[in-house]
C-alpha cells in the first residue's frame, strides 16, 4: 500500500452548510474527505489506524472502547 500524506484544513461552515477551501491537487482528482468538528482530538482515527497497523502485522489490535474508558 502507498503511503499518503494527510492534510488538515481549519475551515467556517458557511450558510447552508457549506465548506470552501483549496487544496493543491488538480481539477478532477478524486479525494477522500473526513469531516470532525474542530473540537475533535482523532482519537477515534488514531487509534483505528494503530488497530489496522497492528493486525496487519499481526498482532492484536487495540480495543479502542477500553482505551477511551481508562483515558476519561
Amino acid at each position: 500500500m502507498m503511503q499518503q500524506t494527510a492534510l488538515k484544513y481549519d475551515v467556517q461552515v458557511l450558510e447552508n452548510g457549506r465548506i470552501e477551501f483549496s487544496v493543491p491537487f488538480p481539477a478532477g482528482a478524486h479525494l477522500t474527505v473526513f469531516i470532525l468538528p474542530a473540537d475533535d482530538t482523532f482519537q477515534d482515527l488514531l487509534l483505528a489506524s494503530v488497530g489496522l497497523c497492528q493486525s496487519r502485522a499481526g498482532t492484536a489490535p487495540i480495543n479502542s472502547s477500553a482505551r477511551r474508558t481508562a483515558a476519561a
